[in-house]
């Protein structure tokens, strides 16, 4: 039989010590060289019959040079190749490939996304499919095939990584795995192989890699640049792909986003929980078509408290519709903490009869209840106008507003009546959402930074201009400590008498809590004038009102000045109103505008700030929970009346929740989230809550581009497709190779060993005197450090 130099020979495992090897043979030559360079004779009597036995013996001794500089130069050689552990194929390969008794070794990568929930043609899962393929490769392993086996989802992770020939075990590790609520992250798989071959000297050899896979539209990292090449560190790996997917519809609930995360309820009416639910339909084929949304509030203990259904209507083309939905509160069925936040689910569902993947038919979030807002007016003390003698003074009209038919303390808001004085006592601000100061001048400058720290903590901290006409000190002292870098100016602006004020700028609402109020808006700004304003300039972004003060001949403002303005500063608020609470200021506090303009600032920017009891996480992540949880020691898993999720019913619900660790950073999560769903605990700052939701990227299932992806395939190296009618034959295509390694290196030391007895055996000195390879380097060396004691023995080495 004819063999090919491809065939017998593959590449190994490390070029870079063979190449070395092939260099150092030079080494005894040079040696060899050396120990021949002629000097000059020095006559002498005797020599003439040295000489004469030389020339009888002169063929034998260089026979035996040559053959001394044979056995070293292959000692080098030998040693050379056998550290670059060089790969045999072909016939020989499998020759000495029968010599190793650690046989080949067979990665198969799993890839456990949520897609692969989804039917296949068969009437079984996606995933049972890729299982069944799995059992006919493992059917048609060899004896001493040792087998790897790898989660492909997100996160990556191995199951067995130790190559073992325990194919039973394989087949049961097989048997439990079942497909996830993540994403796709083969990459992250083929890395970590890729790592564990160079942990492991004995995965560096020559392997078989099976991938097994849907490759559907939600495999996005096909887009992206492999960060590593499986098979191009040793140039002798194999891919096997399975083939993607047939594609299919799916619909799934995107995202459920409260608008506001507290929400105050009780006293004369019931609020309700503004909600924003976005719903994604991924189709080829986008024909117009309705569905039905379930969306319920449940409590701690799974039981719905007020549910509500709307029916989504995609039109031809549409993929993708946002819903706003009011949920109503029944604050009696919720059983508030009167000391505290009840924290309640949102869950929103997908009523579909079928579809062709459930799992991300629903999605979940969460919302705080309070039963009382604590808000905190600063003001002079009642009955004081500060030389007005009309009307009311700002504090009033402020309470007026926060409740407007009756102050009494069943209200949803309570008002807290407090003096600028007040505000020297550090405990003041304990327990208060929200600060109104509307005598910023009376504050001294050591309560600032008080005032600083309340807002970083999550506090609301609404400045109203003062009523008195002068400078305003008081700016310095707030731009100095919270540097919001607005522009305000010190005097303020007061119109003329006979003026008819400045109107508000007609535009539309850019403040998220305002929002609620976009269907009148236009109408409750129009009748609002100001007066006398303390000019002030922010950023768009910070801008919620402006009035106008100058229009060209086309009507179109110039120029303009704004009336509220809010910045995120920490966990909180702060915000300034360039006006003060006053008739002769303004006309605001007698309009339409006023009333809800207080309440929904109130209720947007309290409702909308960070809640570190709360964290939102989607499968395959390992959040940080944050110091804000310490004190949890275990989470336990809130069981859900008619929940997708639950598809281990027969498993205790407090094994599906992930364990929780504490580090220097906080409470974590010991391993990244598994199964989604609602998770709870109590810390040393009360009850918290961990809602994991389905990865949504993970639920597209259109058709892949499988151009792209073999060109994907292609940048990892050495790939074919999955035969699907005969997948055990992909083992029989494998040539086979075979590591001769560590036959190469009983070679080189029995090479020794015969070198050392060969150069005794040719060796003419006196006794104790050896010629071996060692004995040759160390003379060479001396000789070529010494080159006078040559001259001096010249006589006796002719």
């Amino acid at each position: 039989m004819m063999l090919y130099l491809s065939q017998v020979v593959a590449p190994f495992i490390s070029p870079a010590l063979a190449w070395a090897g092939l260099a150092m043979v030079s080494i005894p030559i040079a040696i060899h060289l050396l120990s021949r360079w002629r000097r000059r004779p020095q006559p002498w009597g005797a020599m003439r019959f040295l000489l004469e036995a030389y020339r009888k013996q002169k063929q034998r001794m260089r026979f035996e040079q040559w053959l001394l500089l044979l056995l070293r130069c292959l000692i080098v050689l030998l040693l050379g190749l056998a550290l670059a552990r060089p790969l045999l194929a072909g016939v020989l390969g499998a020759l000495f490939g029968n010599l190793d008794s650690r046989g080949r070794v067979i990665n198969l990568v799993f890839d456990n996304a949520m897609s692969l929930q989804a039917g296949a043609d068969s009437g079984q899962q996606r995933f049972n499919e890729l299982i069944d393929s799995a059992e006919q490769v493992i059917d048609h392993l060899d004896h001493d095939d040792r087998v790897t086996l790898w989660y492909a989802g997100r996160p990556a992770q191995p199951i067995i990584a130790e190559p073992s020939r325990d194919h039973q075990a394989l087949r049961s590790a097989l048997a439990s795995l079942h497909p996830g609520y993540g994403r796709s992250d083969v990459p992250g798989a083929l890395k970590l192989i890729e790592e564990a071959k160079q942990n492991q000297q004995d995965l560096s050899s020559g392997s078989l890699t099976f991938v097994f896979s849907d490759f559907v539209r939600s495999a996005n990292y096909i887009n992206e640049t492999p960060a590593i090449a499986s098979n191009q560190t040793t140039g002798s790996d194999q891919l096997v792909i399975s083939r993607p997917m047939l594609p299919l519809d799916n619909y799934q609930v995107s995202s459920i986003t409260p608008r506001r995360r507290v929400v105050w309820v009780g006293g004369i009416t019931d609020s309700s929980v503004p909600v924003e639910v976005k719903v994604t339909r991924f189709s080829d084929d986008l024909p117009e078509k309705s569905v039905n949304l379930l969306l319920d509030l449940i409590d701690s203990q799974g039981r719905s408290l007020s549910s509500i259904r709307r029916q989504i209507t995609f039109v031809n083309g549409q993929n993708q519709a946002t819903l706003g939905i009011d949920l109503p509160v029944n604050a009696s069925s919720a059983r508030l903490d009167p000391q505290g936040g009840t924290l309640l689910t949102i869950r929103a569902k997908l009523e579909m009869p079928a579809d062709n993947l459930e799992a991300d038919n629903q999605a979940m979030s969460a919302v705080e209840l309070r039963q009382r807002m604590r808000v905190a007016v600063v003001d002079e003390p009642a009955g004081t106008l500060n030389g007005q003698d009309h009307g009311l003074n700002p504090g009033q009209w402020i309470s007026l507003a926060l409740n407007p038919q009756i102050i009494n303390t069943t209200a949803s808001i309570e008002v807290l009546q407090i003096t600028p004085s007040d505000l020297n006592n550090p405990d003041t601000l304990s327990d208060i959402d929200a600060l109104l100061l509307l005598r910023p001048d009376r504050v001294v400058r050591p309560v600032w930074p008080a005032l600083k720290t309340f807002v970083n903590d999550g506090g609301l901290l609404w400045v109203f201009t003062p009523p008195d006409e002068g400078s305003a000190p008081w700016v310095s002292q707030l731009v100095d400590e919270f540097e919001p870098g607005w522009r305000i100016g010190l005097e303020p602006v007061v119109l003329d008498e006979t003026s008819e004020g400045l109107p508000l700028t007609a535009r539309s609402i850019v403040a998220e809590p305002l929002e609620r109020l976009a269907a009148d808006w236009q109408l409750i700004v129009r009748p609002v004038r100001v007066f006398g304003y303390l000019p002030l300039n922010t950023d768009e972004s910070d801008a919620w009102l402006t009035f106008t003060l100058e229009v060209d001949d086309s009507n179109q403002v110039r120029n303009q000045n704004v009336l509220l303005a809010h910045q995120r500063v920490g966990l909180g608020s702060l915000m300034l109103l360039s006006t003060a609470v006053d008739t002769q200021w303004t006309n605001l506090p007698t309009k339409p505008l006023f009333v809800p303009l207080i309440h929904e600032t109130l209720h947007g920017v309290l409702g909308t700030r960070d809640r570190p009891g709360v964290v939102n996480a989607v499968a395959g992540d390992q959040p940080v929970l944050g110091p804000a949880w310490n004190g949890a020691t275990s989470l336990q898993r809130l069981n859900l009346s008619d929940d997708v999720w639950n598809i281990e019913a027969d498993k205790a619900q407090t094994d599906q929740a992930p364990l929780l660790k504490t580090d220097e950073s906080g409470v974590t999560l010991s391993d990244s989230i598994d199964s989604p769903g609602v998770y709870f605990a109590d810390s040393d700052l009360g009850p918290r809550r961990l809602i994991a939701n389905p990865d949504a990227v993970a639920g597209d299932l259109r058709a892949i581009n499988e151009e792209q992806l073999s060109g994907w395939l292609n940048s990892l190296g050495d790939w074919r497709w999955l035969d699907e009618e005969n997948p055990g034959s992909s083992l029989a295509q494998t040539q086979e190779t075979a590591d001769i390694g560590w036959i190469l290196l009983w070679i080189v030391l029995a090479l020794v060993l015969l070198e050392s007895l060969v150069a005794r055996l040719f060796s003419h000195a006196g006794a104790g005197r050896s010629t071996s390879l060692s004995a040759k380097l160390l003379r060479s060396a001396i000789r070529l450090r010494s080159g006078d004691s040559s001259e001096k023995n010249s006589g006796r080495a002719a």
